[in-house]
């Protein structure tokens, strides 16, 4: 069977394992252990004084009465800039063109005009929508509607 050699294998594993175990607990002598432990602090009496509760909370241990608490600055609310809403692209959608079964608009951004397919871009605007009396553009991450002007 293909699972013999995974199997010997992960029973001298265990019997390694438990050895150690044996090993340290039956023969090992008083003076070697060998686990690191934290450093004890016998200053309990300076510990009790350094600690305080603040706002005014009961001492749940019942030790100590509640203490007042010390004032805090009031803080300033944090004030966003109030966001910007995106314009609406300087574009005017001058008519349609349907060539070979392809619709091409006829924008002007500015001064220039465009022919142009959907999914084209001008102007930082993305064509993505067209209609025979408007068309969909992205602008600034926000879709615009603009209307056939003739």
């Amino acid at each position: 069977m293909k699972s013999k050699l995974t199997t010997y294998i992960l029973l001298a594993v265990a019997a390694g394992i438990w050895g150690v175990v044996v090993w340290r607990l039956f023969f090992a002598k008083p003076g070697q252990d060998t686990t690191a432990a934290p450093p004890r602090s016998h200053k309990m009496a300076d510990a009790r004084a350094e600690d305080t509760l603040y706002l005014d909370y009961r001492d749940p241990f019942g030790m100590a009465p509640a203490v007042p608490s010390v004032p805090r600055e009031t803080a300033k609310p944090l004030t966003k800039p109030a966001p910007t809403a995106p314009q609406k692209p300087d574009m005017s959608y001058k008519g349609l063109i349907i060539k070979d079964g392809v619709s091409h608009c006829l924008v002007e951004a500015g001064s220039q005009q465009y022919l142009l397919k959907l999914g084209d871009t001008c102007a930082r605007c993305k064509l993505v929508k067209v209609f025979s009396d408007s068309i969909y553009v992205v602008f600034q991450k926000k879709t615009f509607t603009i209307r056939l002007s003739e």
